[in-house]
């Protein structure tokens, strides 16, 4: 069973789980947000306060951003201002808001991806490249899931702390295996003492709905995804 729920300071959370992982370097912070860079080259900001996070911004070349994490509205409404990106994606960010899970329920079967794996996974994977993919399976971070010995499905765990990478095969699907997929990762973070979270498009209304219906909790706040290429 699951234990109580936890009470997190949510805007934290991302930043708890680069820290964690050993991949994040502070750039800036004070009591009310962070400025941080993933060792991934990932930008994480948050902080509400326009002043400061102005001041915060004004410290780095745009020119060295490829990718960043925006927290919060008022955090977006400040980027805009100093450097006005344009290919930004708005999230709806979920996490897990308890101790533990409960057993999975279905008899699947995980192992790490390799690069074997790799043609199948990117045919059906588009936000990350083929050479971020070779990274990500060098790292572990993707897990493949099998059933009688025919793959499910896979999920992973993004380099900068967030869980990802879900897809199950199209004959696979609307039997509860995503549920399970997803499942598998909580717990595998809660084992790595991570938080587990994900971003999820806000225009991806079945990926929402699965989040609510394992038990995630949303955060009040929006995240935004900066591509800077």
């Amino acid at each position: 069973m699951k234990d109580h729920e936890l009470i997190y300071e949510e805007w934290k959370i991302p930043f708890y789980n680069s820290i964690h992982l050993g991949e994040g370097t502070i750039l800036s912070e004070d009591k009310n947000g962070m400025f941080l860079k993933d060792g991934c080259g990932v930008y994480m900001l948050y902080q509400p306060d326009p002043i400061q996070c102005e001041r915060w911004l004004r410290n780095l070349d745009p020119q060295a951003i490829e990718i960043m994490m925006i927290l919060g509205n008022e955090t977006k409404e400040t980027v805009d201002k100093v450097f006005g990106f344009q290919n930004v994606s708005k999230c709806e960010s979920f996490y897990w808001p308890f101790e533990s899970i409960d057993p999975l329920a279905s008899n699947l079967v995980f192992h790490h991806a390799t690069l074997e794996d790799l043609p199948w996974i990117q045919a059906h994977y588009e936000l990350l490249d083929q050479e971020e993919i070779k990274e990500y399976l060098q790292q572990k971070l993707i897990c493949i899931a099998t059933k009688n010995q025919k793959k499910i499905g896979f999920v992973g765990q993004h380099s900068e702390g967030s869980m990802g990478l879900l897809y199950v095969s199209e004959q696979f699907r609307h039997q509860g295996y995503a549920q399970e997929l997803e499942r598998f990762m909580i717990k595998r973070m809660l084992e790595q003492d991570l938080i587990p979270y994900a971003d999820v498009f806000d225009n991806n209304k079945a990926s929402i709905h699965l989040q609510q219906k394992i038990g995630m909790k949303r955060m009040e706040q929006p995240v935004f995804w900066v591509e800077n290429s």
